[in-house]
């Protein structure tokens, strides 16, 4: 519990240090991306939070190990209301698994929330990326 919180902590701390720069480089007329870390189910062991921002996507989440797979519980923000997506977990070797498909709600540029899980031995990620229906990133995250 401890270091899920200090996960969370830190993903706060970030988000406003990130948020701060880009006031600071002239970007504070620009819409902001907030993402606020997902939640982890009170059962899953903690796991390590890992953030991206593409434009005006955003995206956070906790990667939890397994034996020889991860759940994934992600939060993004910014994507297009009614676009098919995907979120697609990355090894080092270049093997992809699909954690999780779904619809972004008409409300989902506001935060849209995923749980999902993949066959890849979490120390052999090296990235995870939400893709649209023509497979192309729209946000990725470096592990």
């Amino acid at each position: 519990r401890r270091r899920r919180a200090r996960l969370l902590a830190a993903a706060a701390v970030l988000l406003v240090v990130v948020g701060a720069g880009s006031a600071l480089a002239g970007r504070a007329s620009a819409p902001s991306v907030v993402v606020a870390a997902p939640a982890a189910a009170p059962d899953q062991p903690p796991g390590r939070l890992v953030t991206g921002s593409n434009g005006q996507i955003g995206a956070a989440a906790v990667v939890t190990p397994a034996t020889g797979w991860v759940r994934i519980a992600l939060i993004a923000t910014g994507l297009p209301p009614g676009e098919p997506c995907s979120v697609v977990v990355i090894a080092r070797d270049g093997t992809e698994a699909i954690a999780a498909t779904w619809v972004v709600p008409q409300a989902g540029g506001q935060g849209t929330t995923i749980n999902g899980s993949a066959n890849i031995p979490d120390n052999d990620i090296v990235a995870i990326a939400i893709r649209d229906h023509t497979d192309t990133q729209l946000v990725s995250m470096t592990v």
